[in-house]
């Protein structure tokens, strides 16, 4: 199957035409004093019907869900966000029990906001820039990608101060670039959407909220360490010798 490139244009419209899109229904909600979890709902539900109607009737994108590797080996390859899910989940669980109310609504706000964004993100933008790729290098279209997923937390200005925000840009860049990364190896959308849930529904369910709190010393030490490791696993994931298997997979 031929499928079709898509232009730089087309990808930076559908982006900023979403981004447009969430801030409209938050400013139509917001009307409604609805609290904030029940409006990130509400917003990336909606945003996720009309990006579904885009990809099937206007952008003709693929979407890649079945794995091309082994369960053993697609472990492997999430090893390293598997274990700092594992690390937030203990730094949670020692802060005491959690809440139901805290619970219930992570189980309700994480699966959408994960659908969405990793939909848009991994399964469309970084599709898109795959495809305008001519070396074959996988690496400039999950850095761009990964930067316009960290750009699109911008929004959240509304929510939070600047540097809180301008930390968040930051770290979900490096993380967006790991999800891409294991996206490309395992072949599987659906492993960034389940990394991405759990990573959301752990926060929420400990914090009872998505916005992100003011980052400390110990938390600026932290992500360093772990943007730093997050970058380094990328490029040994996405090593020389594994470009073809995924060039052959993604149909490049």
């Amino acid at each position: 199957m031929k499928i079709k490139r898509a232009s730089i244009f087309t990808t930076l419209l559908v982006w900023i035409g979403m981004l447009g899109f969430m801030l409209l229904m938050r400013r139509i909600l917001v009307s409604y004093h609805l609290n904030t979890n029940l409006q990130n709902v509400l917003e990336d539900g909606l945003s996720l019907l009309v990006l579904a109607g885009l990809l099937q009737f206007w952008l003709d994108t693929p979407l890649f869900w079945r794995p091309r590797i082994s369960f053993p080996r697609q472990l492997r390859v999430s090893l390293l966000p598997l274990f700092y899910l594992a690390f937030l989940a203990l730094a949670v669980s020692l802060r005491g029990p959690l809440s139901l109310q805290h619970t219930l609504t992570g189980l309700a706000v994480a699966p959408v906001v994960a659908l969405f964004e990793e939909t848009l993100i991994r399964g469309y933008v970084l599709e898109s820039f795959l495809r305008l790729s001519k070396s074959g290098n996988v690496l400039p279209a999950v850095f761009w990608s990964s930067l316009l997923f960290g750009l699109s937390h911008l929004m959240n200005l509304a929510r939070q101060d600047l540097p809180t925000t301008l930390y968040q840009v930051g770290f979900t860049f490096a993380l967006g670039a790991l999800y891409a990364a294991i996206y490309l190896r395992t072949g599987s959308l659906w492993w960034p959407i389940v990394l991405h849930f759990a990573n959301d529904f752990i926060v929420i369910a400990g914090t009872g909220s998505v916005v992100q709190a003011a980052p400390n010393l110990f938390t600026i030490s932290f992500s360093t360490i772990e943007f730093l490791t997050e970058l380094a696993t990328v490029f040994w994931l996405l090593r020389p010798n594994q470009r073809k298997s995924i060039a052959t997979h993604f149909q490049l």
